[in-house]
C-alpha cells in the first residue's frame, strides 16, 4: 500500500489503527507499525550519522547542532513541543504515557508493564551511581570501624560538618 501521509485516507487509517506505510494493524498511537518503524529507524540512522559527521543537525541538516547535542536549537524546540503534545494526548486518552498502548494504572501515568520496567531501570541506575560514588571515595569500607558490608554503609562527612561545608560552597 502506498504512503498516504497528508490525505484524508491517512486520517482514516490512523483512526482504524492501521500503519500509514504498509496498512497493517498497529498498536499504540504512532503512525507506523513496529516493523515499518524499525525499517525507518535503520534508514534514518545512516542519514543522521552523515549529518552529524558533517557537523550538522541530525534532523534538518541545515544548522550546526546545539552545544553537546545532535540537534539544532530549532529542532530541539520542535521535538520538545511534539513530545509534550503526545504526552498530554496520552494522558487525556487515559493511556500509558510511555507505550501509549495500555491504560495507565489509577493515580499513575504508566501502565503496570512500563512502570515495573522503569522501576527496575531506576534501581539499577541508583545502584550503579552508589557504587561509583563509593569507589571514588576509596571503596566500600568504613573509615571508623572497617565495616565493609554495602547495606550498612552510608556517605557522610567524617566530622559531621556537612552543613558547615555546604555553606562555604
Amino acid at each position: 500500500m502506498a504512503n498516504t501521509k497528508g490525505t484524508k485516507n491517512a486520517r482514516e487509517m490512523q483512526e482504524a489503527r492501521l500503519c500509514n506505510k504498509c496498512g497493517k494493524k498497529k498498536t499504540g498511537d504512532l503512525k507506523l507499525c513496529k516493523t515499518c518503524r524499525a525499517k525507518s529507524n535503520i534508514a534514518c540512522h545512516g542519514v543522521a550519522q552523515r549529518r552529524l559527521d558533517a557537523g550538522l543537525c541530525t534532523l534538518c541538516g541545515r544548522q550546526p547542532p546545539a552545544l553537546g547535542r545532535s540537534k539544532c536549537e530549532n529542532c530541539l524546540r520542535r521535538v520538545c513541543k511534539s513530545v509534550r503534545q503526545l504526552y498530554q494526548r496520552r494522558i487525556a486518552d487515559g493511556l500509558c504515557v510511555r507505550c501509549g498502548i495500555s491504560k495507565h494504572l489509577p493515580d499513575q501515568k504508566r501502565c503496570g508493564k512500563c512502570r515495573s520496567k522503569y522501576r527496575r531501570i531506576a534501581v539499577q541506575d541508583t545502584r550503579r551511581l552508589r557504587t561509583e560514588t563509593f569507589m571514588a571515595y576509596g571503596g566500600f569500607e568504613c573509615v571508623c570501624c572497617g565495616e565493609n558490608e554495602k547495606l550498612f554503609l552510608t556517605l557522610d562527612h567524617i566530622a559531621g560538618n556537612g552543613n558547615k561545608h555546604r555553606r562555604t560552597l
